[in-house]
């Protein structure tokens, strides 16, 4: 199906315009150890840690704004994580998925499989 750059493009392309419908409902921006307070859960919203540039991130957002997700963007500074982010992760990396006091970490491509099974 994707056996040339120009259609796997085009594929890629069409799945961003038909996420981009579909916003975040909070999105912060970068964390770093500065910022000593926690983001305030709420009971359904799903909130994804993660910080810009990371294409494994994008990935799970994009599965969950195509899943029509209630979610919020948590933007972490990874040179300067906040104590509170370590305590949350111990491993210190993202892409991170939490749910209901849930936290998970994923493995390349595992998320989408994970996001798709969790919230079908």
């Amino acid at each position: 199906m994707f056996d040339s750059p120009l259609i796997w493009t085009a594929s890629l392309l069409s799945i961003l315009c038909l996420a981009a419908e579909n916003k975040p409902v909070k999105s912060t921006s970068q964390i770093s150890e500065k910022s000593d307070a926690e983001p305030s859960e709420e009971d359904d919203l799903i909130r994804i840690y993660s910080t810009r540039n990371c294409p494994y991130c994008d990935r799970v957002i994009i599965v969950a704004k195509l899943k029509g997700l209630r979610f919020e963007v948590v933007n972490v500074d990874l040179q300067k994580k906040p104590k509170w982010f370590t305590t949350k992760h111990p491993e210190g990396t993202v892409p991170v998925l939490e749910h209901k006091g849930n936290v998970r970490s994923f493995a390349p491509f595992l998320e989408i499989y994970w996001i798709s099974l969790s919230f079908a």
